[in-house]
This record gives C-alpha cells, structure tokens and sequence, in this order.
C-alpha cells in the first residue's frame, strides 16, 4: 500500500445548491488506497444513471468501466469492483453528464475505445450530445496528449429528423456520426427511412446517404463501427412471418461491397434472444463484436453476450455466448481476451468480467443463423 486518503465530512462552509447538506456526508466520505476502495456513504444512491460513457484506466482492475451519474449529484461515479466510485472529470464534462442523466441531453458515443486516442496519440471524439428535438448542440472531445474530455457547443444544418428506433454511432478514427433505420412513427411497422446519413465533424456538415428500397431497416436496436472494416453494423428487428426478430446487419456508408449492395443481413438471432429489453452491439479491436442484452424476466438468462467475428474479407462466424443469471447496467467493453461489464449489485453498478473463452457454442435452439 503506497498511500491512502480519507476523508469525513460532515458539512461545508459554503453551500452548493447542487449538493443538498444532507448529502454531504453521503457523498463526500470516502477512502481510497490503492485498487481497494471503501466508501463510507449513509444509505444508498438513490438512481444511478448510465451516462453511456467509458472511463480508461490502464492501473485500474479490468483497465475500463463505465461511468454513470445521478439526477442532482454533482459527481461522476465509475462502476470499481467494489460498487460505485467518485472519479474527477473536468467541470464541462459533469455538467454535460448531468444533462445526460436528467434526460435533457441525448448523448452519441463513440465506438472506438477510450484507450484509442492514447494508443494513436491523436485528438478524439469521444461523443456528441444531440438536444431532445435532435438538434446536435456538444461535442465531446479528447485532445492529443489525453487527459479529461471537455464538452464545447456545435451545430450541423440540417440533416435527418430524430427518430426515436434509429441507429447512431460515432467514429472518432473516421472522425464522423452515422444514423441509419428508423421509421416514420417509431415503431416496427412504420415506414422505413429512405436514407442513412453521415455527420462530418471536422465541417459539421450532413450527406444524405440513400439505401436501397429493399435494403432499408426499421427498428435498429444498437449500433457499432469497425474501423478495419470502414463499416457500421447494427441490430435490426423485424417481422418475421409474424414473429419479431432481431437480425445482424452491415452497412457499407460510404461504398459498396463487391458482392454488391450497401446494407448485408449477418445472422438471423433465435427466438430464444428475444425478451430482453435493453440491446448494445460493441466492436473490439481485431473484428470481434459482442450483442449484449438484459433485462429479461427467466432469472437464469437475465442477461446474454454473444460473440461474432468478422474477418478481413468480411466473413462472419460466431463462436459462442454466455447467459447469465445478473443485469448489466450498462454497455460492456471488448478487450483482446475478456468482455468487461457492470451488473446491478444491491441497486449500485458493480465491475466484472468474463474472458472471451467462457462465451461457448450453445444448443442448436440458442445459435443463430449464420446467413
């Protein structure tokens, strides 16, 4: 043990009207050595919100965790082993946090890892906040030599209306915003949206991207990038001879793939994967990309990761998934040999892990249809 800090507050000499007094020691004890964490609070938080933000760290356990928020707190917590801990971020940040967790903030994350920009050492992206009519109003960005992403005001003329079962995802390599799907009412059945469209953030200028007829999508539950690929895959679900289901798809945004067409159909899901109520689809570094859900009402699969793997030519295989009987609490992170998460833990988001071996070729009635 190199150090510890404590601290025990009672109250504070000067009020901050978004701390009420008596969260102050609620939220102003801790104790902190080293990787072992021990937060001294009274009670409980009372709603943690995923604020659809990632938090690096290479010393921490795991190296990433998601960070979440409260409605009137103040702070950013990360999901440690242990349960919710305070981290700094910068003062623009936790505002734009704040906004995202009250619900007036709608927030586009990148797909690329947080460790991305430390690895290339180039400025990134990190995400843009759209206001809840869909206008883009924040840009958060991570500079060249690292450190806290900062939040700025933008503005791009133009571009799609917000629909609410579209797909967005932003690229901070292709330095760019992708939206595809959605429909004219919102829902399953409704018309599909004739075009994709591409945000370029260095002009904050929108393109209009056409999709053919019979390869638009509807309803998109996540959204992901491939940069090896300078491709966007997406969970699409539809109707399927009168049964909802979900498929894996691949959009080629700004070209066309030799076999011909923008928008290509992966896999077909099983029914087995329907029930849940919260979708992602994260990309990693090397073509793995991992469909996770949860919320399902069967207590021995409340959650599922599966995992697929595109190759350099773009073939996909899937080598196996992994139910599980906890809810995740956010969307996971993909690392070369582990899928990271954070699962609800007595109300609170708590880190953990699975390696990528533990995701196992399942029954027949449990894989999906490779098409």
């Amino acid at each position: 043990m190199h150090g510890v800090l404590w601290s025990h507050f009672q109250s504070l000499d000067k009020s901050y009207s978004a701390l009420p007094s008596a969260w102050v020691p609620k939220f102003g004890n801790i104790y902190n050595a080293g990787n072992a964490r021990a937060d001294f609070k009274i009670g409980t938080f009372p709603a943690m919100y995923d604020i659809k933000s990632k938090y690096y760290c290479e010393d921490c356990p795991f190296a990433v965790a998601n960070m979440f928020s409260e409605v009137g707190n103040p702070y950013t917590y990360v999901a440690a082993t242990e349960g919710p801990s305070i981290i700094e971020v910068s003062a623009s940040l936790a505002t734009f946090h704040q906004q995202v967790a009250q619900g007036t903030m709608r927030y586009v994350r990148a797909a690329e890892p947080p460790a991305w920009s430390q690895r290339t050492g180039q400025a990134r992206v990190e995400g843009l906040g759209f206001t809840t009519a869909g206008a883009l109003a924040k840009k958060v960005a991570v500079g060249a030599g690292g450190g806290f992403a900062t939040v700025a005001s933008a503005t791009a003329a133009g571009g799609p209306s917000w629909s609410s079962n579209a797909g967005r995802v932003v690229s901070s390599s292709e330095n760019r915003m992708f939206t595809i799907g959605g429909t004219s009412n919102g829902t399953d059945t409704g018309t599909k949206n004739a075009s994709g469209w591409m945000l370029n953030l260095s002009s904050n200028t929108w393109t209009s991207l056409p999709v053919p007829s019979a390869e638009r999508p509807g309803t998109v539950l996540a959204t992901t990038f491939l940069p090896a690929h300078s491709a966007v895959y997406f969970i699409e679900r539809a109707q399927v001879s009168g049964q909802s289901r979900m498929y894996l798809k691949r959009w080629y945004a700004t070209r066309k793939h030799p076999e011909g067409g923008a928008v290509q159909a992966l896999a077909l899901f099983p029914l087995s994967w329907n029930g849940y109520t919260s979708f992602w689809l994260t990309a990693g570094d090397e073509g793995d990309l991992v469909f996770s859900s949860t919320g399902s009402t069967n207590t021995a699969r409340r959650s599922l990761l599966a995992r697929f793997v595109v190759n350099a030519v773009g073939t996909t295989t899937f080598p196996g998934l992994q139910f599980s009987s906890v809810l995740l609490a956010a969307e996971p992170s993909l690392r070369a040999k582990e899928v990271v998460y954070s699962i609800v833990s007595s109300g609170q988001p708590k880190n953990q892990s699975s390696y990528v071996t533990d995701l196992r070729p399942p029954a027949a009635a449990d894989a999906p249809q490779m098409l």
